[in-house]
């Protein structure tokens, strides 16, 4: 009774037209033919039916991920297809399974435990059948450092000179910035500290120090030498 209506045959060539497919004619069909005269010829063929994805979306944490401390499970479906495979990048790289990132069987989803600050970026789950793909994107965002506080800028000026040290780490959320001067703290709270009309007396150790409100570290910077 499935096949009410969709089925046509062609008793001369054996060959069978089969409308409006569904998932559930996937199968093995089988043909027996009985030439006049001849010997009876039988055959098989398989054919795969295959619903086309759509709206691939992946989901991951929705609590804040620190490194070092958190993990991360990001999962990729599909609302309507038939996944055939499944393939994973970040940043357009290919996403490669290693002590801390682990994928399921199926590759439906991927574990990363405990996150890093490199796992940052852009993830995509690829998803493909012979007649369709989908694909669906998740921005993962760890927070992390700081890391590799330093200073920037001259070490040597003339009186007078107008002096910029800038104090730079790698963090995410960014870092707030104290500085501190001769082992003084100063009041510049930014990552810029600028010295008008300078002086003899501006001569000494600058250093700064930089802030994770997020993580809860902080880092110094090592001691930058001005001489004036």
């Amino acid at each position: 009774p499935g096949y009410t209506g969709r089925v046509s045959v062609d008793r001369t060539t054996g060959s069978l037209e089969l409308r409006e497919l569904t998932l559930r004619d996937t199968g093995v069909y089988e043909v027996n033919l009985i030439p006049d005269g001849g010997q009876p010829v039988s055959g098989k063929s398989t054919l795969n039916v295959y619903e086309k994805i759509s709206d691939a979306n992946i989901t991951g944490p929705t609590e804040v991920l620190i490194a070092g401390n958190s993990s991360a499970n990001l999962s990729c479906q599909a609302t309507a297809g038939t996944i055939v495979s499944r393939e994973w990048l970040k940043d357009d790289q290919t996403l490669s399974p290693s002590n801390r990132i682990i994928f399921s069987g199926d590759k439906s989803s991927v574990s990363i435990d405990p996150v890093e600050g490199t796992d940052n970026g852009q993830y995509q789950c690829i998803l493909t059948n012979p007649v369709s793909r989908g694909i669906a994107s998740y921005n993962l965002t760890v927070n992390y450092g700081p890391e590799n506080v330093v200073i920037d800028g001259d070490i040597e000026v003339d009186v007078g000179d107008t002096v910029v040290l800038i104090c730079s780490a790698s963090s995410v959320p960014p870092p707030a910035f104290t500085w501190s001067f001769n082992g003084a703290e100063s009041s510049v709270t930014t990552a810029e500290y600028t010295v008008g009309n300078a002086m003899d007396g501006d001569s000494g150790n600058y250093s700064c120090v930089a802030e994770n409100a997020l993580t809860g570290l902080k880092k110094s910077s090592a001691v930058h030498v001005l001489t004036v």
